[in-house]
């Protein structure tokens, strides 16, 4: 597929149909190829020519595609780089493929000076979104802006090179992956065939174009004439939008961001109905996640297909429709490819038995850039090693199974994680699961869950291992449960297992167990330990009555009228003293959080009161001033507003990463990345400490009408009972202070969930 001629072709058939929208940019074909024209001759002004190497460094942007097909009509070769990549990542590959071009965005532009001035080799150096000019790198807009835009006349075959994908590296340094301007031929091909794609779709760019998905995804676009979404962050809120506004029609992505805009609360405010299907590819997809996604939607077709970088990347495909009855497959092969699946000596195996699926046909890569032996290792008499576990069925369906190294084998009994976390992804309370494998010294290895629940959900290991014994035989049982916010993942998406496999500590299961019950187990304890010690006289009953004595009393005081009036006294002080905090404390909060030197300088401060939250409390022991409601109050905002501004600071500050990550990879304002990214991540954690403040608001209060002068509220009832030596009412009332507290708690954790879904978060 000489990929340049395709976009020639489509602008003089569609000149003024949109090519590719990314936010604000619309291209349509007549520009796109404009563009990619004057770029093109640009290069070949400064002595670029055919095989010569480009190193392209740029986030999911419009300017991408003018980019890559202007490599592509030069026949340089796009050495196609993860712009998340580190600075020491990047320069030995720039050495490695002797590139004479570093096209990058303006976001690298230190690194890019860096590079012009230590690589020798590096001819031209183009920034993308610079305003200023700058001695050693090139504008982009410049170039586009200057000349005529003739076709850079270069004359392509199709064995020439076209592509170096470097991999993710997640075994070992990465591997440059040769793809030729044939190779580009097959996955439009295989779209078309399997499931008509046409000129009247619109397909959403979700992945990060600097993997295969960006040259897939632009090839099929000329080839058949549709037009590309772009989208420049991966928020399930943002794929949503961008689906509805631009009415997508189809996109893929891995299972993972599926299964974030699943546990969307706000799902259901977006019009998906343009959508015709949807494809889980990249790694082993649950059909669990599929089976929600068509409940969600279902005019939308979910399905899979399958392949490697190194394929093509598409070896299966399911067909349009097959889909429906073949959910849980990977496809068929598509056109031109062989599959087997082996056993370890090469022999193929019948349907139904599992093995290593191996590949052959046009699809497989060149080979391994400067790496004779890696190839060697992989393609072997023509056959392509995946390293995958698959088996087929009676109809021709591949169904895979995970990596063969993920594979965990347990007595002598061979478990695929797969097959164990479909059925965690079963239970309505799991958001994500993976299993790994971990030593085991009876067993060789033993299972281990990892588990996120659902946002709002509490899960137990009990609960959930009971759930798995229902579905699951014995030795498929995980021997180890943990609970996590979010798996650990890299950068195309995919759950990074290794980071999975650290075993637990003895002690921190039994913390673990404490944890899970302390709701009942807290209670619970004190409660008996109240039974045993009042039942036995271990103390005089005048001081210490049975519970039973002070739960009669208990309901005869909330049967007093004037109990509430003294309630609605501590409610008054408690709410406004609350809220004066939350004012304060939440927007110095993030302040002090998002901005990066304020927090160094007071980073010692928060960690401090972090790890010692009850020093929060410390204004209890301010009560020397002063009488009066103004006092009690100003006391709570002290003590609450620091509270909150711990918490708020700390949450906002720990989105630094996802902060810089989507700055890196989008032209936003500092107010919109605010807005959309830190403030709803940030959320949790500033709930959390709200959350905690209310509950210190009110031990502040009733301490502080306990000992400060005062003849109304919870406080002074207790202090009151004490006086009078009427000892079973000061417990009935502490008691009812304990149950206010844990109702407001419940309260809250219900209305935060309404929040938060109001919020869309």
């Amino acid at each position: 597929m000489i990929v340049g001629e395709h976009l020639r072709r489509q602008a003089e058939e569609r000149p003024q149909k949109v090519a590719i929208i990314c936010n604000e940019d619309r291209l349509t074909f007549s520009e796109l190829n404009d563009q990619a024209n004057r770029l093109a001759c640009w290069l070949k002004e400064r002595g670029l020519k055919k095989g010569d190497r480009a190193v392209v460094l740029l986030p999911n942007c419009a300017e991408f595609a003018t980019v890559y097909f202007a490599l592509m009509k030069m026949g340089v070769v796009a050495v196609i780089l993860d712009f998340r990549l580190s600075p020491p990542e990047v320069s030995p590959l720039i050495d490695e493929t002797e590139a004479k071009v570093l096209i990058t965005h303006s976001k690298q532009k230190s690194f890019a000076l860096r590079m012009r001035k230590e690589k020798e080799g590096l001819k031209e150096v183009i920034i993308i979104g610079e305003e200023k000019r700058e001695e050693g790198l090139e504008r982009y807009d410049e170039i586009l802006s200057d000349g005529e835009a003739p076709e850079p006349g270069v004359s392509l075959r199709e064995e020439d090179e076209a592509l170096y994908l470097y991999t993710s590296g997640t075994t070992g340094r990465p591997k440059g992956v040769i793809l030729t301007y044939d190779h580009l031929t097959y996955f439009p091909e295989s779209m078309k065939a399997f499931l008509h794609v046409s000129e009247e779709d619109v397909e959403g760019c979700v992945l990060p174009m600097s993997h295969i998905s960006g040259p897939i995804v632009l090839n099929l676009m000329v080839d058949v004439g549709l037009t590309v979404v772009v989208i420049d962050e991966i928020r399930p809120k943002k794929i949503l939008e961008e689906v509805q506004k631009h009415r997508v029609t189809f996109f893929h992505a891995v299972p993972p961001i599926f299964q974030m805009i699943l546990n969307l609360p706000s799902r259901d405010r977006y019009d998906l109905s343009s959508l015709r299907f949807v494809a889980m590819m990249g790694t082993v997809v649950p059909e669990e996640l599929m089976e929600e996604w068509r409940k969600e939607y279902p005019h939308c077709l979910v399905l899979q297909g399958y392949g490697a970088t190194e394929t093509s990347p598409l070896l299966t495909l399911t067909r349009y429709e097959d889909a429906p009855r073949k959910m849980a497959s990977a496809g068929r092969p598509v056109p031109g490819v062989e599959i087997k699946v082996v056993d370890g000596e090469g022999r193929e195996l019948p349907p139904g038995e599992a093995g290593e699926v191996i590949a052959r046909g046009p699809q497989i890569m060149k080979g391994y850039f400067k790496r004779p032996a890696e190839k060697a290792r992989k393609i072997r008499d023509g056959w392509y090693w995946t390293g995958d576990l698959g088996r087929f069925d009676e109809d021709g369906y591949l169904y895979i199974l995970g990596r063969a190294d993920d594979m965990i084998i347990t007595g002598g009994l061979n478990v695929y994680p797969s097959e164990v976390e479909n059925v965690l992804l079963a239970h309505p309370k799991v958001a994500e699961a993976a299993v790994v494998g971990i030593p085991d010294p009876e067993r060789g290895e033993a299972l281990k869950a990892v588990v996120v629940p659902k946002v709002g959900e509490e899960l137990s290991k009990r609960e959930l291992l009971r759930f798995c014994r229902e579905r699951l035989a014995s030795f498929k049982i995980p021997k180890v449960v943990e609970f996590r916010d979010s798996l650990p993942r890299s950068r195309t998406g995919k759950v990074a297992k290794r980071e999975l496999k650290a075993v637990e500590g003895e002690l921190k299961k039994y913390w673990d167990f404490l944890a899970e019950h302390k709701k009942v187990i807290g209670p619970t304890v004190l409660l008996l330990l109240w039974f045993i010690v009042s039942g036995f006289g271990l103390v005089d009953p005048f001081f210490l009555p049975t519970p039973l004595k002070v739960g009669r009393h208990l309901l005869e005081l909330l049967a007093t009228p004037s109990t509430y009036a003294h309630l609605s006294k501590t409610f008054y002080r408690m709410m406004v003293g609350f809220s004066l905090a939350a004012l304060i404390g939440v927007p110095l909060g993030v302040v002090l959080g998002y901005w990066e030197k304020v927090y160094d300088s007071v980073e010692f401060v928060i960690d401090f009161f972090r790890s010692f939250p009850a020093t929060a409390m410390f204004p209890l022991f301010m009560l020397a001033f002063g009488i009066g409601d103004g006092s009690k109050i100003a006391l709570v905002v002290f003590g609450c507003s620091l509270l909150i501004l711990v918490n708020t600071t700390y949450g906002v500050h720990n989105c630094s990463r996802t902060r810089k990550m989507v700055a890196q990879t989008m032209k936003a304002s500092e107010a919109y990345i605010m807005s959309r990214v830190v403030l709803p991540e940030a959320l949790p954690q500033i709930s959390a400490g709200l959350r905690l403040a209310l509950s210190l608001s009110l031990i502040i209060v009733v301490v502080l009408e306990m000992f400060i002068g005062t003849r109304r509220g919870l406080g002074y009832l207790i202090y009151n009972a004490h006086m009078t030596y009427q000892i079973a009412d000061m417990y009935a009332f502490i008691v009812m202070a304990g149950l206010i507290g844990y109702f407001i708690n419940q309260g809250y954790v219900k209305l935060e969930k309404k929040v938060i879904h109001w919020a869309g978060i």
